[in-house]
C-alpha cells in the first residue's frame, strides 16, 4: 500500500481519521504527509503501523488505548507519534529491526505510558535504532523501555537522541548508546495540544547527526538540516521569513500584478498580499512556497477590482517559526476602458456614413475592434416576418485619446429603407480591445439622416 498526502501550510495536510482498534497498515508499503488519529479502546490499537515498509512526514495519534506508531521490521522517519490516551507507549517496535529517525515520540496523558517500547523473543529478537529522536514518557511512564519473553533479546540503539528514564524487563533486554545521549528535558511549544515545534531555547536544537537517510524535510516540509546539524526531534527549528513588498504591474481598469519578495529561512512558507481600499486591507491571495534559503520573487494577479480606485497592498509570510510583514505600497486603477459611440446623429452621402468613435486616453497603445449599426427597432424583413435590419458594420483601429470617424458601408437594404424617409433610428454596437487586451462592449443610439437632394 502507498498513502501520500500533498502538504499545503502548517495544517493542510490529509486527515484520516479511524474509530479503531485499526488504523493504517503500510503492508510494506509507503506512507508520507498524512494525519491519522485511531481513538479506539483496545490495547492493541495502533494509529500508524509500518509494517515490513516505511513512513515519512507523519502526524499519528492515538487518543484511548494502544499506541500512536507500531514498527515492525520498517523505518520511521521525520514523524511525530503522540500518545495521549490510557495505553501505550508512544512507539512501539516489535520483533525484528526496526528504524526510528527524526521521531517524536510523546506521550502526554495520564496513565503509564513509554515513549518508545521494544519487544523480542528467542525466536525473533527486537533491534530498534533511534537515530535523531525525542523519546518522552507521561509523568510516571519512561523515556525508553524493553522487554523479552523467555531468551531473547529487546535492544534499544541509539544515536544523538533526548530521553532520561529507562525501564527494562528480561536479561536481554537493555538500551545502548552510540554516543552521550542528551538528558535535559526537550522545550517544545505545548505538546499538551500536539505543538511539537521546538521553542528557540530547546537544548535538541543543533544536536542531531547529518546523514542522507534524515531526508532532505521535517514532519512538515521545512529544510531538514537548517544550520550545519539538524535538530533532534520531528521538527526542525528554522528562521522566520523575510518579505519586500514590490511593485504594482499591468494596472488597468480591473486588474493589477502585486510583485514581492519572500525569503523562507528554511522554512515551508505560505504567503500572501493583502490589499484593500483602506490600510485595514480586508482581502488577500494565498499561495506557498516550499522550503529554501535564498529569496524569491513572487507575484500575484487580482481581477475584478474596482475602476478608478486607490488600492493599498502588503507583502506577508509565515513559516513555523514566524510572520513577516512587508510595508505598505499602493496603486490606483484605470477609468473603465470603453470605446464611446460620439456620435448622436450622421448623414449618409453615397451609400456610406462617419460615425464617431474616441479611444478613452488611458486606453494602452490603441482600440481595435468592430462597429456593428442595424435599426433601433424590429422592422418587417419578409412575409410574417419582423427583426433588426442589419445596416452595415467596419472595423477601426484608434489611437489612444483620440476621436475619429469611422465609415460604414450602409447595406442597400437599409439604404432602400432610408431612402422612403427623412431619418432612420439605428443602434450602434463597438466592440473593442487596447493593447491589454481589455476588452469592453459599448452601445448607444443615433439618428442616421439622408443627405439632401441637390435642386
Amino acid at each position: 500500500m502507498h498513502v501520500h498526502g500533498t502538504h499545503v501550510g502548517t495544517h493542510g495536510r490529509p486527515q484520516l481519521i479511524f474509530s479503531g482498534p485499526y488504523g493504517l497498515t503500510t503492508g510494506g508499503g509507503t506512507a508520507d504527509q498524512l494525519y491519522i488519529e485511531v481513538d479506539g479502546a483496545a490495547s492493541n490499537a495502533f494509529a500508524l503501523t509500518v509494517n515490513a515498509g516505511s513512513a515519512d512526514a507523519v502526524i499519528a495519534k492515538a487518543a484511548a488505548g494502544g499506541s500512536a506508531c507500531f514498527i515492525h521490521g520498517g523505518t520511521l522517519t521525520n514523524s511525530v507519534c503522540w500518545l495521549t490516551g490510557s495505553g501505550g507507549p508512544a512507539a512501539l517496535g516489535s520483533r525484528g529491526t526496526n528504524v526510528l529517525r527524526g521521531v517524536t515520540a510523546y506521550a502526554t496523558g495520564s496513565g503509564v505510558q513509554d515513549g518508545v517500547h521494544v519487544e523480542g523473543d528467542s525466536g525473533e529478537p527486537g533491534h530498534d535504532l533511534l537515530v535523531n529522536v525525542i523519546a518522552h514518557g507521561s509523568a510516571i511512564g519512561y523515556d525508553l523501555s524493553g522487554q523479552t519473553n523467555g531468551t531473547g533479546s529487546a535492544v534499544i540503539e541509539t544515536s544523538h537522541t533526548n530521553y532520561s528514564s529507562t525501564s527494562f524487563f528480561g536479561a536481554g533486554a537493555s538500551a545502548m548508546d552510540d554516543d552521550p545521549h542528551q538528558t535535559l528535558l526537550p522545550k517544545l511549544v505545548d505538546p499538551g495540544i500536539g505543538d511539537f515545534h521546538q521553542q528557540a531555547t530547546s537544548p535538541t536544537i543543533d544536536h542531531g547527526v547529518n546523514s542522507l537517510g534524515n531526508g532532505p524535510t521535517d514532519f512538515q516540509g521545512d529544510l531538514r538540516t537548517f544550520n550545519s546539524v539538524p535538530d533532534i526531534g520531528a521538527d526542525e527549528r528554522v528562521g522566520p521569513p523575510t518579505v519586500t513588498t514590490g511593485g504594482a504591474t499591468g494596472v488597468t481598469a480591473s486588474k493589477v500584478t502585486l510583485h514581492g519578495t519572500v525569503n523562507p529561512n528554511g522554512g515551508f512558507t505560505t504567503y500572501f498580499f493583502d490589499y484593500g481600499k483602506t490600510l485595514a486591507y480586508g482581502q488577500y491571495k494565498m499561495q506557498t512556497l516550499t522550503a529554501g534559503m535564498t529569496a524569491r520573487q513572487v507575484l500575484a494577479a487580482l481581477v475584478g477590482l474596482s475602476p478608478r480606485t486607490k488600492y493599498f497592498f502588503r507583502l506577508v509570510a509565515v513559516n513555523s517559526v514566524g510572520t513577516a510583514t512587508g510595508t505598505a505600497g499602493s496603486f490606483t486603477t484605470a477609468a473603465a476602458f470603453g470605446v464611446a459611440i460620439v456620435s448622436k446623429q450622421a448623414t449618409v452621402k453615397k451609400g456610406k456614413v462617419g460615425i464617431a468613435l474616441r479611444c478613452p486616453v488611458q486606453a494602452s497603445g490603441s482600440c481595435k475592434g468592430t462597429l456593428s449599426l442595424k435599426t433601433a427597432k424590429k422592422v418587417k424583413l419578409g412575409p410574417a416576418k419582423k427583426g433588426f435590419l442589419a445596416l452595415g458594420n467596419a472595423t477601426f483601429s484608434i489611437p489612444a485619446g483620440l476621436t475619429v470617424k469611422v465609415p460604414v458601408k450602409i447595406s442597400q437594404a437599409g439604404l432602400k429603407r432610408l431612402n422612403k424617409r427623412k431619418s432612420l433610428a439605428a443602434s450602434a454596437t463597438v466592440v473593442a480591445h487596447d493593447g491589454l487586451g481589455q476588452l469592453k462592449t459599448t452601445s448607444g443610439k443615433l439618428k442616421l439622416k439622408r443627405a439632401k437632394k441637390k435642386h
